[in-house]
């Protein structure tokens, strides 16, 4: 997993799953489900979290479609790049 991929995925209004990283819980927050590297019974219980409790999973992927735009978009980061010189 990439970070690209997973914003791509968020920014476009999707659930995700991803490792229990701390850098994607920094860039992530609370709008993914992490599970461990290693676990592949977790991640198809992530998975029928997300189809069981549609509401939560909608709740996560509109949260992370507001961080990217918000957080991770390339004006914001061209506007911090700027600021460095």
């Amino acid at each position: 997993q990439t970070f690209a991929n997973l914003a791509r995925l968020s920014a476009a209004g999707l659930p995700v799953v991803a490792h229990d990283l701390p850098v994607l819980r920094e860039v992530l927050r609370s709008h993914a489900l992490f599970v461990p590297i290693g676990a592949g019974a977790a991640w198809i219980d992530a998975l029928h979290a997300l189809d069981e409790e549609p509401e939560a999973a909608a709740a996560r992927a509109a949260g992370g479609r507001r961080l990217v735009r918000e957080a991770h978009s390339l004006a914001r980061y061209a506007e911090a790049l700027r600021a460095l010189y």
